[in-house]
């Protein structure tokens, strides 16, 4: 018993610092207003004393800085499509992101799922109105899944426009000038891992019954159209 407080202090002082790491408006807060900015974790007033002189330390804004690189990592490999599309809204959506979502781990697959699934509720909140924004996201997570052998080896991802000149300025690292639009007409994006790589091709009109089957994309899926 006599040992609680310490192992108590010890771990507040510990998410202390690593919240610091992880948030550079933390860091800003400490600097101002130490007591204040530190009173929801428990720490001794040594401590504090000790988090308030880390956070002056030039060394802390690159530590900021090594976070946020680790947490980018993943993004940027597995989403670089995305990424483009967000263009100057990227850094404001990481922003976000990093604030809504307390890191949990560095790992590329669950940083990478969080991340998606962050993105697609502010598509629904309508904060990226971008329309071709989800569907090049729904395709990327496609890809990131069968790269992880995640069944089915098949999928079809719907886009409301063409996708070939979109796919092809993305992947030069160019976001499209053109005024994105939802088109009347329907495209589909086959992913297939059957064999050592992951292909693509474009379907124009509907979706074959057989691969429709092997790749789970039914009616469900065609009734979002």
């Amino acid at each position: 018993m006599g040992t609680q407080g310490p192992i108590v202090s010890l771990l507040g002082y510990q998410q202390a610092l690593c919240d610091m790491v992880a948030s550079p408006d933390l860091c800003v807060q400490v600097r101002k207003d130490a007591d204040g900015a530190l009173s929801p974790y428990d720490i001794t007033p040594k401590e504090r004393g000790r988090l308030a002189a880390v956070a002056q330390q030039r060394g802390m804004s690159t530590n900021c800085t090594l976070h946020r690189l680790n947490r980018m990592t993943p993004i940027y490999s597995y989403m670089p499509l995305t990424c483009t599309l967000l263009g100057d809204d990227l850094v404001r959506e990481m922003e976000q992101f990093w604030q809504d979502c307390k890191l949990e781990d560095l790992q590329f697959r669950p940083e990478t799922q969080r991340f998606a699934s962050f993105l697609h509720r502010r598509i629904a909140e309508g904060a990226l109105p971008n329309p071709d924004l989800e569907d090049v996201l729904r395709l990327e997570v496609a890809a990131i899944e069968l790269e992880w052998k995640i069944d089915p080896p098949v999928r079809v991802v719907r886009f409301r426009n063409d996708p070939e000149p979109l796919l092809a300025e993305l992947n030069e690292g160019r976001r499209p000038t053109r005024e994105s639009t939802i088109s009347h007409h329907d495209y589909f994006v086959l992913l297939d891992a059957r064999g050592d790589d992951i292909r693509l091709a474009v379907i124009d009109g509907d979706v074959p019954e057989d691969i429709a089957s092997l790749s789970g994309y039914g009616h469900r899926e065609l009734d979002r159209r």
